[in-house]
C-alpha cells in the first residue's frame, strides 16, 4: 500500500470546481416538471454535480502521485584484481598468495552483508563464490570496474588490487561521478632497488612485406647506481632482426630507441623486444615487451573522387593519407569538369574502393563516366557514396547499374538532422568504436548534424542501417551498408560529416572516432572475397590474454540468400590442442561467439556451417595473443591512486592488516528506499466509465420521475 497519496492539482481548484459545479445543478433544478419530492431532486443534483466535477476536473489533467517506502539491505560489491601483476613473486612470497588471505578476511567480515564477488583484469566478471577465483594474466582496467558499479548502482563496494593501471587508462576524475562508497585495499610491496624496464613500443599495427619498418621502444631505468652498457633486441620468434646497444646513465632516465627491419612473411608476425647484459635488476618481469604485426603483401588503394573542392573530400584524403594501410588517389574536378591535378584514370581502374563524393556531377565528362564504368565492368571495385546536392544519380547508375537505391524524392533546400546510431546484432561491430562504452555514447552523442537533401529510397535489397535520422516523423537513412555476391556498397546519405572530427578536436578522448568509423567501413568494403557459403570474421587480428573477441558466422544458400534452419559448429586449435565454442543464433543465417583466449600464442579457429545436418562448408582465421607487456613495468602498488579512488567516493583505504575496522566502515544497516508512481487520469477508462455510469443513472432516474 502507498504511504502517501498525492494529486497535481491545488485543493482550491478543485474545492471551487465542485462549488461550481454544486451551483450549476442546483440552478437546472430549482425547478422540474412535473414537481418531484425534495429527496429525488437531492439526488439528482448531486449526480449532475458528479458529473460536471469530473469533467471541469480533467480540463487540468489530474494525476495522481503514489508515494512507497520500504526497507532493503544496502548492495555491497567486492571486486578482486587478478591481472597478470598478481603472480609476482616477492619477497614474503607470492603476491596472489596476499589476495587470498584478504579475500579470507573480507569472507569472513562481509558475512552479514552477502556482498557480490567479481574478479577483475581487462574486464569485470562475476563470481559466483570468492572460492571460484583464479589469477590470470589480462591486463588491469579501472575504468571497466568504476563502470560496472555506475551501472550497479551499489551503494558499497571494496577494490582489492595493486593499483597500477595497464589498460584504459587512469580514471581521473570519473570516480567523482560515483555515488558508490569505496574502500580499496591495496597489495603487493613497495620496491626502491635499481630497475629498467620497457615502458611501451611504438609500432605501426599493419606492415608491408619487404618493406622498411621502424619501430620506437621506450625504456626506462630507476635507482641505478652506475652507468650500464646494455644491448636492445628485436626477435621474430628465435630469429634476431634487429638490435642497438644503448648506455644507461646513474640514477633514473628515460630512453628512446629506434630499430629497422623488413618483416618477411605474410600474416600476423608475433615480434618480441628485449633488454640484454643487464647485471643487477630488481625486477626481470619488464624487461621485454611482445607486440603483433600483420603484415600484408601490398596496401588497399582508394580512388577519391569529388565534382568540386569539397571538406568531405578533404578530410577524407588527410585521414588515410595518415593510415599506411591505404594509398589515396585524389580526383577532383573545376567547374569545367576538368581534374584540378595531373591525374591518371588508371590508377582508378585498378582502386578497390572507389568514394564518390557527390561524383558524378553535372560537369563530368561523358569520356570519364565511360572509362569508369569499363573499369567497374572488369574490376568490380566497392563504393562509397556520399549523396549531396551535386550528385547526377542518372550518370553515377551509367557508371555502377549494381547500385541497389534510387532516390524517391530530393529536397531543393537541405535540411540539417541530427543523427543517431542503431544498434543491432550487426551493426555493433561498425559504431563499437572504443572499448569504453562510455566513449562511445559520448562520440554518438556529440556529433554534429549532418546536411541531407534526401528523405527517401528505394531499396533493391535489405540494407544493414548503422546510423538513422528522423525527419517530420519518418525515419530517414544516413548510413547504409548493402552487400551482393560481387559488390559492397556503403551509402552516406548526406554531407558535413568530417564535422564529426574538425568540431571534436578539443576532446581527445573521442577525437579519433571519425577516424576510427571510416576505417571500420573501408575495411568492410576492402574485404571483397569470393562466394563463400560460410563466413567467419573477427572484429580484431590481435590482442592479449583475457581480452574477448568478438566473432561473427554467416551462412549463405546458392542464392547468397542467408541459410535457414542453419548451425555453426566452432573450432579452436593452438598447438596440439582443440576445444569447442558455443555460437548463438542471432537471427536467420547468422550467429555471434565469443572467445577469451586463456593463454598467449597463436590460435586457429574453424567454423563449419550446417543446413538441416548437411554440412555447407568452412572457414577460418588466425589470431595472435600476446601477453600484456605493461602489467610489470612497475611492481610497486600505487597506493596514492588507490588513496585518491578511495577519498573522492567518502571512503578509505586499508592496508591488509587493517581490515579489522572493514566494519566501522561499512556497518550492517538498512536503507529507506522511496519509490514513486504517477497515475495519469486523464487516460484513465475507468474514468470515462464513471463518467457514462453516472450520466446513465440520472438518466434513469428522469425517466422513471418522468421528467421532462
Amino acid at each position: 500500500m502507498p504511504e502517501l497519496v498525492q494529486i497535481n492539482i491545488p485543493f482550491i481548484i478543485i474545492l471551487l470546481s465542485a462549488v461550481l459545479a454544486f451551483v450549476i445543478a442546483r440552478f437546472f433544478y430549482r425547478n422540474t416538471n412535473p414537481p418531484i419530492r425534495p429527496a429525488w431532486k437531492w439526488v439528482l443534483i448531486i449526480l449532475r454535480a458528479a458529473v460536471l466535477f469530473s469533467i471541469f476536473i480533467l480540463f487540468f489533467a489530474p494525476a495522481l502521485r503514489l508515494i512507497f517506502y520500504q526497507q532493503k539491505a544496502e548492495k555491497v560489491a567486492v571486486f578482486i584484481d587478478n591481472s597478470n601483476s598478481m603472480n609476482v613473486e616477492e619477497a614474503r612470497g607470492k603476491r596472489w598468495d596476499q589476495v587470498v588471505e584478504t579475500v579470507r578476511r573480507l569472507e569472513s567480515a562481509l558475512k552479514d552483508q552477502n556482498p557480490q564477488w567479481f574478479s577483475f583484469n581487462s574486464q569485470v566478471e562475476p563470481l559466483s563464490v570468492a572460492d571460484s577465483l583464479k589469477p590470470s594474466r589480462g591486463g588491469t582496467n579501472f575504468r571497466a570496474v568504476l563502470n560496472k558499479i555506475r551501472k550497479s548502482k551499489f551503494d558499497k563496494a571494496v577494490i582489492i588490487s595493486d593499483g597500477v593501471v595497464t589498460e584504459g587508462g587512469y580514471p581521473l576524475g570519473e570516480e567523482e561521478n560515483i555515488r558508490t562508497k569505496l574502500v580499496t585495499v591495496p597489495i603487493g610491496q613497495a620496491r626502491n632497488q635499481s630497475d629498467v624496464f620497457i615502458r611501451d613500443v611504438e609500432y605501426k599495427p599493419v606492415a608491408y612485406q619487404n618493406q622498411k619498418q621502424e619501430i620506437t621502444v621506450v625504456l626506462g631505468s630507476v635507482n641505478l647506481s652506475k652507468k650500464e652498457n646494455v644491448l636492445i633486441r628485436l626477435n621474430s620468434g628465435k630469429k634476431v632482426v634487429a638490435d642497438k646497444p644503448l648506455s644507461l646513465s646513474p640514477g633514473d632516465g628515460s630512453y628512446r630507441v629506434s630499430l629497422d627491419y623488413r618483416p618477411k612473411t605474410r600474416g600476423l608476425r608475433e615480434f618480441r623486444v628485449s633488454i640484454g647484459g643487464l647485471k643487477d635488476d630488481a625486477n626481470p618481469y619488464n624487461n621485454e615487451y611482445r607486440f603483433v604485426q600483420e603484415v600484408l603483401k601490398s596496401r588497399i588503394t582508394v580512388a577519391l573522387m569529388s565534382p568540386a573542392p569539397d571538406y568531405d573530400e578533404k578530410f577524407l584524403k588527410i585521414v588515410l593519407e595518415k593510415n599506411p594501410k591505404f594509398r589515396v588517389y585524389p580526383f577532383v574536378e573545376d567547374n569545367r569538369g576538368r581534374f584540378l591535378q595531373k591525374s591518371d584514370l588508371r590508377q582508378s581502374d585498378s582502386a578497390d574502393i572507389w568514394i564518390f563524393v557527390d561524383y558524378p556531377g553535372d560537369r563530368t565528362s561523358g569520356v570519364i563516366i565511360g572509362r569508369l564504368r569499363e573499369a567497374w565492368q572488369k574490376n568490380r571495385p566497392s563504393l562509397l557514396l556520399f549523396s549531396g546536392k551535386r550528385l547526377n544519380w542518372k550518370r553515377l547508375k551509367n557508371i555502377v547499374p549494381s547500385v541497389p537505391v534510387s532516390p524517391m524524392n530530393q529536397l531543393k533546400k537541405q535540411k540539417q538532422l541530427t543523427v543517431q546510431p542503431v544498434i543491432s546484432e550487426k551493426s555493433g561491430s561498425f559504431i563499437n568504436l572504443f572499448p569504453d562504452e562510455a566513449l562511445n555514447q559520448r562520440f554518438w552523442n556529440r556529433i554534429p548534424p549532418i546536411l541531407n537533401y534526401t528523405h527517401k529510397f528505394k531499396f533493391d535489397s535489405k540494407p544493414l542501417l548503422l546510423l538513422s535520422s528522423t525527419y517530420q516523423g519518418e525515419s530517414v537513412p544516413v548510413v547504409s551498408l548493402f552487400e551482393k555476391a560481387a559488390f559492397k556498397f556503403a551509402l552516406f546519405n548526406g554531407q558535413n560529416f568530417w564535422q564529426w572530427r574538425f568540431l571534436m578536436q578539443s576532446d581527445e578522448e573521442i577525437f579519433p572516432g571519425y577516424r576510427i568509423f571510416f576505417e571500420k567501413i573501408l575495411n568492410w568494403l576492402a574485404n571483397k572475397a569470393q562466394f563463400k557459403p560460410v563466413l567467419l570474421t573477427i572484429n580484431k587480428k590481435a590482442g592479449h590474454i583475457g581480452e574477448p573477441f568478438q566473432l561473427n558466422i554467416r551462412l549463405f544458400d546458392s542464392r547468397f540468400q542467408p541459410a535457414e534452419n542453419g548451425s555453426v559448429l566452432l573450432t579452436v586449435k593452438t598447438g596440439g590442442q582443440s576445444f569447442s565454442l558455443s555460437a548463438e543464433k542471432t537471427e536467420e543465417g547468422t550467429f555471434g561467439a565469443r572467445f577469451v583466449p586463456p593463454t598467449d600464442g597463436k590460435f586457429k579457429i574453424v567454423a563449419r556451417g550446417y543446413q538441416q545436418d548437411r554440412l555447407l562448408g568452412s572457414d577460418s582465421l588466425r589470431v595472435a595473443v600476446v601477453p600484456v607487456g605493461k602489467e610489470f613495468i612497475h611492481l610497486s602498488p600505487d597506493t596514492l591512486f588507490l588513496q585518491r579512488l578511495a577519498r573522492a567516493s567518502g571512503g578509505n583505504m586499508l592496508r591488509p592488516a587493517e581490515l579489522d575496522r572493514i566494519k566501522e566502515i561499512l556497518p550492517v544497516k538498512k536503507q529507506i528506499v522511496t519509490k514513486e508512481k504517477t497515475i495519469e487520469l486523464w487516460y484513465k477508462l475507468f474514468i470515462l466509465i464513471f463518467i457514462l455510469t453516472l450520466i446513465t443513472l440520472e438518466w434513469s432516474l428522469r425517466k422513471k420521475l418522468n421528467l421532462v
